[in-house]
């Protein structure tokens, strides 16, 4: 059964969302916390988030890769930290993350799921591609 439910999204000032990142009817005023309501469908986030389970990226360092694991985990070969992500937007394939209680990082994935457009702490963005 498809279901449709209407969440409220808050953006707030650490995540440092660029013009063309920011939600429809978000404020722009720096440093200011936006809201704004969102459709939300669990099932399309649950299988999105199905899809992305074990699957290995490059990430921002050169050799570095981040695996998006089950219990909204994810490593990267290169860290020790674990990082937290989540499926922000299954309709346009956008995942958010944190990681030491204040970085952030945005993955928004092609259609085909074989590249995606990263960002980290809302301000360096890479190119990254599916490695397994």
């Amino acid at each position: 059964m498809n279901r449709t439910f209407l969440a409220l999204v808050i953006v707030v000032p650490y995540f440092s969302l660029n013009a063309a990142d920011t939600l429809p009817g978000a404020d722009e005023a720096p440093g200011q916390i936006a809201a704004t309501l969102v459709a939300f469908q669990p099932d399309a986030t649950a299988q999105f988030k199905t899809q992305l389970l074990n699957t290995q990226w490059t990430w921002i360092h050169p050799g570095a890769k981040i695996t998006f694991q089950a219990n909204g985990q994810a490593w990267v070969n290169t860290d020790k930290e674990v990082k937290t992500w989540f499926v922000a937007d299954a309709a346009n394939r956008i995942v958010a993350g944190t990681f030491l209680g204040y970085r952030t990082f945005l993955f928004t994935f092609s259609a085909d799921l074989k590249t995606a457009t990263a960002v980290l702490d809302g301000d360096r963005e890479w190119d990254s591609k599916r490695l397994k």
